[in-house]
């Protein structure tokens, strides 16, 4: 079973930002980051309970992306991955 995929506005709103913050450093490297994080939602589709919980969150559970310093933080509601942030991993992940 494939689960869906939600964004919240917050973490869309991150999305872009970080996408804008690396595009402006070289072009193209945002499009890379977009490539990234869609590779992430693709694993979350297929297995998203694989990732580890965040300290001190019985619901919150996070996945590291690989090239880029950033955390998809999610909750796992029934059928669907509702992502509720794409953090920094410098920043409290704490939301």
């Amino acid at each position: 079973m494939k689960y869906s995929i939600l964004v919240t506005l917050d973490a869309r709103v991150e999305t872009q930002d970080a996408f804008y913050w690396y595009e402006d450093r070289s072009e193209g490297l945002g499009d890379e980051f977009l490539r990234e994080l869609e590779h992430c939602y693709s694993k979350l589709r297929v297995n998203p309970m694989a990732n580890s919980y965040l300290e001190n969150s019985p619901i919150l559970r996070h996945m590291i992306l690989h090239r880029f310093p950033y955390t998809v933080i999610y909750i796992v509601v029934e059928h669907s991955v509702n992502v509720v942030s794409v953090r920094h991993t410098s920043r409290k992940p704490f939301l």
